[in-house]
């Protein structure tokens, strides 16, 4: 028992002596970055937009698109192609139902209708 209590005291002066020597270790000017940064967390806002700080405007961005009107009772949407586009996607126009007029890719969000005197319009 004795052996177990001089071992807990050393333990104690060695951990008292690491954070002594810790401490020494700083100078003024770590003092004063430490008070910055304090300073920082501080004062810091709350981004003011609802969604973070990056937020994007891509959804309206959509919604200023021009509807594409087609032809035929299918419209096929790439996404603008090459590269920069997206898999193919065959939109079926003649199953609009719910009162739906317009079909969304669900790839890029690019709106397409029948065309208005179309011969293919149901």
């Amino acid at each position: 028992m004795a052996l177990l209590k001089v071992a807990r005291n050393i333990s104690k002066v060695v951990a008292r002596n690491r954070i002594f020597a810790i401490r020494s270790m700083t100078t003024s000017n770590d003092q004063d970055d430490i008070e910055k940064k304090r300073k920082y967390y501080i004062t810091r806002q709350d981004s003011p937009y609802a969604l973070g700080k990056h937020r994007s405007n891509a959804l309206e961005l959509l919604e200023r698109q021009p509807i594409v009107e087609v032809d035929g009772p299918i419209a096929v949407c790439d996404g603008g192609g090459g590269a920069l586009g997206h898999p193919l996607e065959y939109i079926k126009l003649t199953d609009l139902n719910e009162g739906k007029s317009v079909v969304s890719c669900v790839y890029c969000g690019i709106k397409y209708r029948h065309k208005k005197g179309s011969a293919h319009h149901h």
